[in-house]
């Protein structure tokens, strides 16, 4: 299928950069410790994000009805955020 040479690409730069910064709050530098509502939140974005990367459907009940976001936009959106990504000067 086309656009899927860019799924490896994005779950590295996900998984390996992006995702943790939102898990481990230290990375982000913030002025304060975040409450748990908004560490939850952190998390939550982490989880939608890994699954767009990954290019397949939330598990998790909280975020089924993020399902049809995340299908429709894993591929397209990895693919176009890439190619801005490398060829941005």
């Amino acid at each position: 299928h086309e656009g899927y040479q860019f799924l490896s690409l994005a779950n590295f730069f996900f998984l390996r950069m992006v995702v943790p910064s939102f898990i481990s709050m230290d990375i982000l530098r913030l002025k304060r410790e975040p409450s748990r509502e908004e560490r939850r939140g952190l998390i939550t974005v982490s989880k939608v994000l890994q699954n767009i990367a990954n290019g397949v459907k939330a598990e998790s009940p909280s975020l089924l009805f993020l399902n049809d976001y995340i299908e429709s936009h894993s591929t397209a959106y990895m693919e176009k955020f890439f190619t801005r990504l490398i060829t941005t000067h």
